[in-house]
């Protein structure tokens, strides 16, 4: 048994959520990468305590509550959902991800904002976001707020109007 494995990348391939129950006793596995693969929305990551890298991009999450799914990795420190199907339920306690400091939500079509109207919230740990091709408008930047730690932002290939202040509001 590979039990020191630290890093295991099996994107690309044709397998199913059925492969998450056997990774439960890669305990020393600090960065996984299951893009491509079929993901959806029974998803269980338990036994994956020092997981810092998680990349599940390009699989189909639709209305699934990704964050719950992700509590127990407690260490977490980067989400790659590029290009997956994942609609704002998916994502709205993704405050809960305490050690969270890159989130790459690029081409996910999150384009449904306010969502702090409902009562959602970037996690306060962000230090690289990634917005692009989400079609999101104004709105976004008001969401921003608070994240003090931020040194990364793209919100490139967006419906953004008007100029971006220095303060970072936009104004049409």
């Amino acid at each position: 048994m590979m039990l020191h494995l630290e890093v295991l990348d099996i994107s690309r391939n044709n397998l199913t959520n059925e492969i998450l129950p056997s990774l439960r006793g890669f305990t020393s596995l600090k960065e996984l990468h299951l893009s491509e693969i079929g993901l959806d929305s029974d998803l269980h990551f338990q036994g994956l305590r020092n997981l810092e890298i998680l990349d599940i991009s390009h699989n189909n999450f639709n209305d699934t509550d990704i964050t719950s799914a992700l509590s127990s990795l407690s260490s977490l420190k980067s989400l790659i959902l590029f290009s997956s199907e994942i609609s704002p339920r998916s994502i709205h306690n993704i405050s809960k991800l305490r050690s969270l400091e890159i989130l790459d939500l690029s081409g996910t079509n999150l384009n449904l904002w306010p969502l702090e109207n409902d009562g959602f919230a970037w996690p306060s740990s962000l230090q690289v976001l990634d917005l692009r091709y989400n079609n999101l408008n104004n709105n976004i930047v008001s969401s921003l707020n608070g994240l003090t730690r931020l040194k990364s932002l793209d919100l490139s290939w967006n419906n953004l109007n008007g100029s971006l202040d220095i303060s970072g509001e936009i104004y049409s």
